[in-house]
């Protein structure tokens, strides 16, 4: 039987969907299907992927009735998958040679692992430059530093490692259904089987961000005047909502005694980074905004 499903959930992505299934195509394994659950694309999407579907046995299109909003998408394809393993891939992003091959070799390996992730790169195609973020490693110290390293100088981006199925179905279904709108909700996901240590890492596999990727649409902007007040506002409640979930999954961790004492001092630091509602952030927009708004007059 297969192992892996790969969910590709995908809206209006006829600029990107041909260089991002070659991508997956070109993996060095082959034990895996694709699912691509189109959100009702508008453009030339369609077309395209009924094409790959055509050519490639591994390749199932499937195309929204109507748009069911992003995080429903993702929820779609998840739900349908069967497989032992399973991975979401954005239509922008891109994966070393390698990638599912050593990831799933590293969830075979450490039994107790809900995930694997490799190394992260940030690839900004303005300036030409990659940015890696490797897996942290351990070192010889105690238990509760490495986990607090790990908790810290963790990727969103891990949210598209390889998972194990059964688990990330119920971890994905009770947090989007228990926080809706949550900014964030990637980090919370990723949170619990970081604390209970569950990850593995394999830094020879890479995931690549791109940025400053251009979509059909996405030059124009909208005029409407910005309430820094009021975005300052959410911002705030949403890292206090943050910081109650985190909480939430903190007690719910299989962490004890000095563990459990020594990385609750980091909590808030973690969950102001994650909501991107730290003071840093703030200040930042507020700066950012009035800048633009100064600009503008001139």
């Amino acid at each position: 039987m297969v192992k892996l499903t790969i969910g590709v959930p995908l809206f209006n992505s006829e600029r990107l969907i041909k260089q991002c299934l070659e991508n997956l195509l070109d993996q060095s394994c082959s034990d895996f299907r694709i699912h691509i659950f189109d959100n009702d694309s508008t453009d030339n999407t369609e077309a395209i992927c009924q094409d790959f579907e055509t050519r490639y046995s591994c390749i199932n299109y499937t195309r929204n009735e109507t748009n069911i909003g992003q995080i429903d998408n993702f929820l779609a394809v998840l739900n349908n998958a069967d497989t032992e393993y399973f991975m979401w891939h954005a239509d922008d992003d891109l994966l070393s040679h390698n990638f599912v091959e050593r990831l799933v070799l590293s969830l075979d390996r450490h039994c107790d692992a809900k995930l694997a992730v490799g190394a992260v790169v940030t690839r900004r195609l303005s300036k030409g430059t990659d940015q890696v973020y490797p897996f942290p490693r351990n070192f010889p110290v105690p238990r509760c530093v490495n986990k607090t390293n790990m908790l810290l100088r963790s990727r969103a981006s891990w949210f598209y490692g390889i998972w194990r199925t059964d688990y990330l179905k119920k971890r994905f279904n009770y947090i989007t259904k228990t926080y809706p709108g949550l900014v964030g909700f990637d980090h919370l996901l990723l949170s619990l089987p970081i604390l209970d240590g569950e990850v593995a890492g394999d830094n020879e596999a890479r995931f690549i961000q791109v940025r400053d990727v251009q979509r059909a649409g996405s030059g124009s902007q909208s005029t409407a005047p910005i309430d820094i007040s009021e975005m300052i506002k959410q911002k705030l409640a949403n890292r206090q909502l943050f910081r109650q979930a985190f909480a939430a999954e903190f007690s719910n961790s299989k962490l004890a005694g000095f563990d459990r004492i020594w990385i609750s001092l980091f909590g808030k630091i973690y969950a102001d980074r994650c909501s991107q509602s730290g003071f840093r952030k703030l200040l930042h927009l507020r700066s950012s905004i009035l800048m633009k708004h100064l600009m503008g007059r001139a």
